[in-house]
């Protein structure tokens, strides 16, 4: 069994979650397109002034002035997500609350509890010690994959009107995170992942 208390996801909870599953080769590709995009229109912009009436240029840029920050916008966006909008999407007691999770060999649990409810530490720890008992228990064929990095483990529902599930390698407080990696090794098979990441580097004095 291994269980997990986290307090409220946050913005770099969401950061992370966009980087375990961004296609980085993909969303380079689109924020490089949407630059060259833009620049193409200047540069046309610019061919029909010299052509026609050169007060046009400045008339132009200001006219397609939206159109430049709205494909910049979506490039930047494939690029770097939007951890802040992705945040909000989530209810309230994920994101100023504690968030509870259990795991065993066979099923887990997770719930979510406003800080109003679990505002003590003796709550937190009771919550901690009957989460199996008082919530949902849910199948690991439920989920349609987990990714690993380094800080984090990201679970992913098959069902849409699940949010994806994430949780903190600090956040484990009974059992360790190599249990509960080969917990979810074992269940979900080729769809648990770790990702690739950069190594440390040490400081050198």
């Amino acid at each position: 069994m291994v269980k997990a208390v986290m307090y409220g996801y946050d913005e770099s909870d969401m950061e992370g979650l966009f980087q375990s599953t961004r296609r980085k080769t993909r969303s380079t590709v689109i924020f490089i397109l949407s630059i060259v995009a833009v620049i193409l229109i200047i540069g046309i912009i610019y061919v029909v002034s010299l052509i026609f009436d050169k007060g046009l240029f400045s008339a132009g840029i200001k006219s397609f002035r939206w159109v430049f920050i709205a494909i910049l916008g979506f490039g930047l966006l494939q690029f770097c997500g939007n951890p802040g909008a992705k945040l909000k999407s989530y209810p309230d007691s994920y994101k100023e609350g504690y968030i509870f999770t259990c795991f065993d060999n066979t099923e887990f649990y997770f719930t979510a509890l406003q800080k109003q409810i679990v505002s003590t530490q003796e709550l937190v720890n009771s919550a901690i010690g009957s989460i199996e008992s008082k919530v949902k228990p849910h199948s690991y064929s439920e989920l349609s994959k987990a990714l690993e990095d380094r800080e984090r483990l990201y679970l992913f529902f098959k069902s849409k009107d699940e949010y994806p599930l994430i949780i903190r390698k600090e956040s484990v407080c009974d059992g360790t995170v190599e249990e509960l990696k080969a917990i979810l090794s074992a269940q979900l098979k080729d769809n648990y992942k770790t990702l690739r990441f950069k190594p440390i580097e040490e400081d050198v004095w």
